[in-house]
């Protein structure tokens, strides 16, 4: 009987220990964003590629990064860009595609150099700006797509 009592309070204590605890900050409130609506302190989702332009695109031959720059024409800092890209042998037939979601603070009025993962794994491939390699490999274009931007609005 006496091993009976200690086993339900044992099993009392851990459900009573086990119950779920609330780690939540009191007043918090939840930040509620709207495409095309910034507003104070709210990050946004934006489409306007005028305010803002990519320039400097560069992948060498043995490169596992693609760098290029983003200048920032808006009003406000840009804390991310999405982009899509899509590379082209030099007669215009598509040979990949690629969605980047980049995540970077470009203050307004300034540019910043930027970089995705290589999508020519076999380093076989170079963007036909950049040096042309002493060895074999086949040059391509690249185009590009801005899908949004993401943006902070100043105090």
């Amino acid at each position: 009987m006496r091993h009976l009592f200690s086993l339900i309070s044992i099993v009392f204590t851990i459900a009573i220990v086990g119950m779920a605890q609330n780690t939540t900050r009191p007043n918090l409130e939840p930040e509620i964003t709207t495409a095309g609506q910034p507003t104070e302190f709210t990050d946004s989702l934006i489409v306007d590629s005028s305010l803002i332009s990519i320039s400097g695109y560069d992948k060498p031959l043995r490169a596992t990064k693609e760098t290029f720059f983003v200048s920032n024409k808006y009003a406000c800092d840009i804390t991310a860009i999405s982009i899509t890209f899509n590379y082209y042998d030099m007669q215009g037939r598509q040979l990949h595609a690629v969605t980047q979601e980049i995540t970077q603070e470009i203050p307004s009025g300034e540019t910043r150099q930027l970089y995705i993962p290589s999508w020519d794994k076999q380093q076989a491939f170079y963007y036909y700006l950049s040096p042309q390699p002493r060895r074999s490999a086949t040059p391509y274009k690249v185009e590009y797509r801005i899908n949004y931007v993401r943006l902070r609005q100043h105090p």
